[in-house]
């Protein structure tokens, strides 16, 4: 699943294929140690419900909407949630060290159409998605801003 690795000054980079965008995507990682574990988060995104994809996309909504708002630009109209995906391209995911290898913690960092400056994190722990929102460098291992107007998780 993940290939290409290369070693960047002792990170490492490699290459993975997500099914959701349909492409490869670079993943970010510290060592050869963490290559089993970003299997594991690459395979853990590979496989989302249809009910996660579906909050992410109205989550990435909201967050196009809203900052078109204050743009003073009209919103975007999607027919689907989905719809939205072809407004979001995927750039990396980074890979932590969490203390507990069992659960997956997907970091995703993504350019979209309408915040070209910062554009969108998805952060994702286990089966629950905890942030969508502009790329901020959200810790995937802390509370990704839940509950706050800026994380459009609802």
């Amino acid at each position: 699943m993940i290939k290409n690795i290369r070693d960047y000054d002792g990170e490492l980079e490699a290459d993975a294929y997500i099914n959701l965008f349909e492409k490869e995507i670079e993943i970010h990682f510290e060592s050869e140690e963490d290559i089993a574990y970003a299997e594991l988060c690459v395979a853990h995104f590979n496989t989302l419900s249809e009910e996660q994809i579906t909050q992410l996309c109205e989550a990435a909504i909201r967050y196009c909407n809203e900052f078109l708002e204050e743009i003073d630009e009209e919103p975007q109209i999607f027919a689907t949630p989905r719809d939205v995906l072809k407004e979001i391209t995927p750039r990396g995911m980074q890979i932590t060290q969490p203390a507990d290898r069992t659960v997956p913690i997907i970091d995703l960092e993504l350019d979209c159409s309408w915040e070209e400056e910062h554009g969108m994190q998805w952060v994702i722990r286990g089966d629950k998605v905890l942030y969508v929102g502009a790329y901020e460098g959200v810790d995937p291992e802390g509370d990704c801003g839940a509950g706050e107007d800026w994380n459009y998780i609802v």
